[in-house]
């Protein structure tokens, strides 16, 4: 089965400003919790000021005090729930200003639980992002430029294996493109540490939110490097 990383449509003028609603010290300040942990109870999360000339999507990056979590509208919420989306996030209640107008329907996600030991190593590709001091005197300030080099991984303990050999040469290992294992089944996945910071769905799960019109939401295969979804982005907005 296809999946693919469900990616708001970037708008610069979209957020104006957060409404901090914190108590200094307040251990329920939601930047208090690492996305990726169950939040017992219910946080303390600003509201989001939105610019008056634009048309809030159904997903997007709050950003600021919220990051790197995702907001849904409680339409596309409704449909992830219904999809199983519960088993590894939750949805908090964010409040939304337009216009002076409060709006309620929209939620704030928190990763809960990810399957990275879903992912098909076999086919998957990953590039090794390495910084190469060019300088051409020693005695000279570094100067860095990257090379890349298309990298097999063999599993998850490959993976780390790999990070921690080359933690200090300044090396990243980037997702080229990503497969699942052939026998997945479940709707709604979330990749950790992998640059895959969004909800991913099957394709049964993305031609059900597709025909519900969602506004702003964009669907990136996985096995699509980001080059090509970027190319794939503003060839759109051209037409």
């Amino acid at each position: 089965m296809k999946y693919f990383e469900l990616k708001n449509v970037p708008n610069k003028s979209l957020i104006r400003d957060y409404l901090d609603k914190r108590k200094v010290g307040d251990p329920a300040n939601i930047w208090n919790f690492e996305d990726g942990c169950e939040i017992k109870g219910q946080p303390i999360v600003p509201a989001v000021l939105i610019d008056s000339r634009v048309k809030i999507p159904d997903l997007f990056k709050p950003g600021g005090p919220l990051s790197p979590r995702t907001a849904v509208s409680g339409q596309l919420r409704a449909v992830l729930e219904k999809a199983g989306a519960n088993q590894c996030m939750q949805f908090f209640p964010l409040e939304l200003i337009q216009k002076e107008k409060l709006l309620k329907d929209y939620w704030m996600t928190n990763f809960t639980s990810f399957s990275n030991h879903l992912i098909d190593f076999d086919k998957s590709v990953f590039i090794e992002v390495r910084a190469v001091n060019i300088a051409t005197k020693s005695y000279l300030p570094p100067k860095y430029a990257c090379t890349y080099l298309e990298k097999r991984l063999k599993n998850l303990d490959d993976l780390e294996s790999q990070k921690k050999m080359t933690k200090a040469e300044k090396v990243l290992f980037h997702p080229e493109r990503i497969y699942l294992k052939d026998d997945v089944a479940t709707d709604v996945v979330l990749i950790k540490k992998l640059s895959i910071f969004g909800i991913v769905v099957s394709e049964k799960l993305k031609n059900i939110i597709e025909e519900k019109g969602f506004v702003g939401v964009g669907y990136k295969p996985l096995d699509m490097n980001d080059e090509e979804w970027h190319k794939l982005v503003i060839s759109s907005f051209k037409k």
